[in-house]
């Protein structure tokens, strides 16, 4: 948990406690001033100082960051489940988009499109937010931000498209606009992966590696094809990167 947050959460357990913060002082042998800086935000706090503010509060740190800790594993769970899922699906969506792009779809081939796109796009923005999380809990901003740019690029893409199945609007305008977009927001977020080396080690420096040379492809869009290749084992090493991160979550501990 990053600061300010953290001690805006700590501070709203004191008030919730009815202690005032020279009170918890007294009873922690915290100095003021440091529980003054961490309430606002100044510092971050050492794990050991944490249990001994929550002690005062007649509180413990488990009680506290043990249920957040579980929730974060849990989300990281569906995150890598859904990654499998979207990597299976993904054969049949590429298929069926590259006949869309090619004549068009049968109303039969058409509704097991959309059908198939939209729990796609599901199971992706699943399998992308673990990584937000992963940025939010190891202060990886760059994560972050590129995960939930290719949540919201994945989501309104996915609506043009079903408008494409239609013909509201061109599929060939959709999928260049697509590439393009997938291409800048992917170089971004595999340059966070590679540089999350201390998080994710290898697989975070491989995938990393692959999903840059995938968008760089999709930038030109004519050899955007072979960037779909490129990501299949990309694709991988981040539902192995989610996997390892949920099994071996354990509680938050904070910097010096």
């Amino acid at each position: 948990m990053n600061q300010p947050e953290l001690g805006n959460k700590i501070a709203g357990i004191r008030k919730e406690k009815g202690f005032t913060q020279q009170e918890v002082a007294d009873k922690s042998g915290i100095n003021i001033r440091t529980i003054q800086r961490i309430e606002s935000g100044e510092v971050t706090p050492r794990t050991y100082t944490i249990r001994q503010f929550l002690h005062a509060l007649d509180l413990t740190y488990e009680q506290v960051f043990d249920q957040e800790t579980d929730k974060s594993s849990g989300l990281l769970k569906a995150a890598w489940i859904h990654g499998i899922i979207y990597f299976i699906l993904g054969f049949p969506e590429v298929y069926l988009g590259g006949m869309l792009m090619e004549g068009g779809l049968t109303p039969s081939q058409s509704i097991l499109f959309l059908v198939i796109k939209i729990q796609a796009t599901i199971s992706y923005i699943f399998f992308i937010h673990g990584f937000t999380i992963i940025g939010k809990i190891n202060h990886l901003p760059l994560l972050t931000i590129a995960s939930k740019f290719l949540m919201i690029f994945a989501a309104a893409f996915a609506l043009f498209e079903s408008l494409a199945v239609f013909e509201i609007v061109p599929i060939e305008g959709v999928m260049f606009s697509e590439s393009i977009s997938f291409g800048i927001v992917g170089i971004l977020f595999g340059i966070a992966l590679f540089r999350s080396e201390k998080i994710t080690g290898r697989l975070g420096i491989l995938a990393g590696i692959l999903e840059v040379t995938a968008a760089m492809t999709f930038l030109t869009f004519v050899l955007a094809f072979i960037g779909l290749f490129i990501l299949a084992p990309a694709e991988i090493l981040e539902i192995l990167i989610l996997y390892f991160a949920a099994t071996k979550s354990r509680k938050i501990e904070f910097a010096t």
